[in-house]
């Protein structure tokens, strides 16, 4: 139980030559109920970034309808990136094939005081999403090629498409996962060459691991596909 092992590991830190005194404290002193009062994570970087480089693009450009605040994150995994963009005001769909991600992302939602709204869909076996639904469709870490034209086509007239995932050169998961799940220099602009791409990186190092991302935005007026302006 809990005092046999807090007293083996006094023992194991004097043998060490550690000072040990015991402090006993109420259980309600060591319990915090509510959300929680300080963010221990953070999201990835380039969501961080690309939104910053959303609000520099729709401050030039004034909107043909008004702008929404829906955002689709598509392939959530414990919800990181759909809590912090619920913490920036958005709307937000989080899907995923696994339930218990689904249940720590509304853990984590909830322990940060906002909402999310949880799906449960295999992409892999039904590559469909509702068109024209999001004003931003984020995606981290996640790869099926067949889903990417559903991808796009969830943007509504104005919306931004962030996407960050493995590049060929990453080398800690090279064997595992090149080619089934990792893409290849200029794939994801070539892949939503209907957006307008604001900005496009392949090979990016972070933590050891090597991505490619992609900035991407659906025009809110008639417009030819294509290159954007670069915004870094």
């Amino acid at each position: 139980g809990g005092p046999t092992r807090s007293a083996r590991a006094g023992e194991l830190l004097r043998a060490r030559g550690y000072r040990v005194a015991w402090v006993t404290m109420a259980p309600a002193a060591l319990t915090q109920a509510g959300p929680a009062r300080a963010c221990l994570w953070q999201p990835s970087p380039f969501l961080v970034e690309a939104l910053a480089l959303i609000g520099r693009h729709q401050a030039c450009r004034p909107p043909a309808r008004p702008r929404g605040r829906r955002a689709l994150d598509a392939g959530c995994g414990a919800g990181r990136e759909a809590v912090y963009l619920a913490r920036q005001g958005y709307a937000v769909d989080a899907l995923d094939v696994l339930p218990d991600a689904l249940a720590k992302a509304r853990d984590l939602a909830g322990r940060c005081a906002v909402r999310i709204h949880t799906l449960e869909q295999d992409l892999a076996r039904e590559p469909s999403l509702p068109l024209g639904d999001y004003d931003l469709v984020v995606v981290f870490r996640f790869l099926h090629r067949p889903v990417l034209a559903a991808i796009g086509q969830a943007l509504a007239p104005g919306g931004y498409l962030v996407y960050e995932t493995f590049h060929d050169s990453d080398r800690m998961g090279a064997r595992r996962l090149k080619g089934a799940h990792t893409v290849a220099d200029g794939e994801l602009a070539r892949s939503f060459a209907a957006l307008h791409i604001l900005l496009s990186r392949d090979g990016v190092e972070r933590s050891g691991r090597r991505f490619s991302q992609l900035l991407g935005w659906r025009p809110d007026i008639a417009g030819r596909p294509g290159a954007g302006a670069d915004l870094t």
